[in-house]
């Protein structure tokens, strides 16, 4: 459901985002430039929304359906669950180090 949805496959490459602004902005000695630090933790606010909307979404669009002595139900799959524990954790991974930056 992740890749088939517009926000799993802005979400999946925002994650990639996300790691290349890790490697280009925080090399060994910190962060170089104050002015795209932002551009870090913008990016992974950005992802957990995302992610939080589709699994809304996802939640909104479950169902059950019984009728005719039968049961039909629709799920949320796991991986709308471990986008958002995903994005939540890169969100949280983007405070600490805007925190620890001092740029907050």
């Amino acid at each position: 459901m992740v890749v088939q949805d517009a926000r799993g496959v802005l979400c999946l490459v925002g994650y990639l985002a996300a790691l290349a602004l890790a490697f280009v902005l925080y090399g060994p000695n910190g962060l170089g430039q104050k002015a795209l630090g932002w551009a870090g933790a913008g990016v992974d606010a950005f992802i957990a929304l995302l992610a939080l909307w589709l699994l809304v979404g996802a939640l909104n669009g479950s169902a059950g359906l019984t009728g005719f002595g039968s049961s039909f139900q629709i799920t949320v799959g796991i991986g709308a669950i471990l986008n958002l524990l995903a994005g939540a954790a890169v969100a949280a991974g983007g405070f600490l180090k805007a925190r620890e930056e001092k740029l907050i």
